[in-house]
C-alpha cells in the first residue's frame, strides 16, 4: 500500500495494482504516530463504508471505473446473498438465478482490448 501525503495530510491510499482510493477526510500526520494512525484507521473505514453504500445504490454501468475492487467484490457478495435469500423465501426456481449469474459471468469474461490493466484486475477479482 502506498500512501499519498500532501501538506502533511494523508489524502488517499493506493493498491499494488495502482488503484487509488480517496479518503473522505484528510488525516493530519503528527509526531505521535499512534494518534494519526488511529484516526487513519477510522477514516479509512468510514471512506470504504461510504463507497460501499454508493456502490450498492448505484445503477451505473461504469462501476468498474468508479469503485475500488474490494468494494465491488463486497457489493457483489451482498447482492448475491440478497438475491439468493429472496429466491429461497419465495421458493423461486434456481434456474432463473443460474441464467442471471451466467449472464453476469459472460459479461465479465467478454474481451475488451481497450480495457486498462486495472479494470481487467477488477474483473478477475469479481470472477
Amino acid at each position: 500500500v502506498r500512501i499519498n501525503v500532501f501538506n502533511g495530510h494523508i489524502v488517499s491510499f493506493q493498491s499494488s495494482v495502482g488503484e487509488v482510493v480517496q479518503l473522505s477526510d484528510p488525516v493530519h500526520v503528527t509526531e505521535r504516530p499512534e494518534v494519526w494512525f488511529a484516526e487513519l484507521v477510522q477514516i479509512h473505514k468510514n471512506s470504504l463504508s461510504e463507497l460501499l453504500t454508493k456502490c450498492m445504490n448505484s445503477n451505473s454501468s461504469d462501476k468498474l471505473d468508479t469503485f475500488p475492487s474490494q468494494i465491488l467484490d463486497l457489493s457483489e457478495a451482498i447482492a448475491f446473498s440478497s438475491i439468493v435469500e429472496k429466491s429461497i423465501e419465495t421458493k423461486s426456481s434456481f434456474f432463473h438465478l443460474k441464467e442471471m449469474f451466467q449472464g453476469k459471468l459472460h459479461s465479465l469474461t467478454r474481451q475488451n482490448t481497450f480495457e486498462s490493466n486495472l479494470v481487467r484486475s477488477k474483473k478477475n477479482a469479481l470472477i
